[in-house]
């Protein structure tokens, strides 16, 4: 007996150092991976900054941050990143707004009053809404302003609201998402100890629920702003409609990405605007990791103060 359970020993040895080297090997390889995305990653962004800064020895300062004007169809010859940027902010923040104040009233409907079934339908329908083609979105926001605009009035308050109402509605479905598990995430027993002091629904929504997810709201804001902020085709589409063609006047409703996807393809290198591109594109990216920053901090507050 011990003679036949060293030979099968003996016989299993040379699979275990095989499958010890391919987990080795495997491990190596995951390492060069690693290594080399990182690499590639560092060369790119030491690129975009190289090319980034160039524009400041090219152009004018004046001419890349100066404000031409607030006024729709102003047709500034100029390109304008402070521009950029208030519109960028503005759409941004008015999304959000929006966004969260309806998807704060969905989630806490979800988690605190719907039963299961209307839960489970509502979660459907909201499912089936973030299905839908941000192209989409953005027809429906021009077939409103074909019927309407021309008894509003082409203007930049227009522009405004329209942008933020379609893309908030492109970031409500995420964003009941994410409040519904922040609002999850906050212990039975916060509740409980609540309606054991005799306080109402609403109260314990008011004094326990809402001051226990305020950092996870703050964090699904940020996450809305990120989302709004990239965003290219809506907006893409209500400029072309509401400056009438016209490449000038589309400049004074775009934002930092829009401007990026619109102007960049036809600009090369040895264009006076072609390392502009490239400062924006670093500025986008310095306000995308900063918001997942703040974000991620927010969230793992809230964790530190439900534990």
């Amino acid at each position: 007996m011990d003679k036949i359970e060293i030979g099968s020993r003996g016989d299993n040895q040379p699979r275990l150092d095989f499958h010890d080297s391919l987990g080795r090997s495997m491990e190596n390889l995951i390492r060069i991976a690693t290594l080399g995305a990182l690499t590639v990653l560092i060369l790119m962004i030491m690129f975009i900054v190289k090319q980034a800064v160039a524009c400041f020895y090219q152009l004018d300062v004046k001419c890349i941050f100066g404000l031409p004007g607030l006024i729709p169809l102003s047709g500034a010859p100029r390109y304008s990143i402070l521009l950029l940027i208030i519109n960028s902010f503005l759409v941004g923040c008015g999304a959000t707004v929006i966004a969260l104040f309806f998807g704060i009233i969905t989630s806490l409907y979800i988690t605190e009053i719907a039963s299961p079934r209307v839960a489970r339908l509502l979660w459907i329908v909201l499912k089936g809404i973030g299905a839908i083609p941000p192209v989409v979105i953005g027809f429906l926001g021009i077939v409103v302003l074909l019927k309407y605009g021309p008894q509003l009035g082409v203007s930049y308050i227009l522009w405004f609201v329209m942008a933020s109402l379609l893309l908030s509605l492109q970031a409500y479905p995420s964003t009941v998402c994410f409040l519904t598990d922040t609002l999850r995430r906050i212990p039975a027993s916060f509740k409980a100890s609540s309606y054991a002091l005799g306080a109402t629904r609403w109260q314990t929504i008011a004094h326990t629920i809402y001051p226990a997810a305020r950092p996870g709201i703050a964090a699904a804001g940020l996450f809305v702003f990120g989302r709004v902020l990239g965003d290219t085709v809506i907006l893409l589409m209500l400029a072309q409609v509401l400056s009438r063609g016209q490449q000038e006047s589309v400049r004074s409703f775009l934002t930092i990405p829009a401007a990026i996807a619109l102007e960049a393809p036809s600009i090369g290198p040895g264009d006076p605007q072609y390392h502009i591109f490239y400062l924006l594109g670093l500025l986008l990216t310095a306000i995308s990791f900063g918001l997942s920053y703040f974000r991620r901090r927010l969230l793992r507050t809230q964790r530190g103060e439900l534990e």
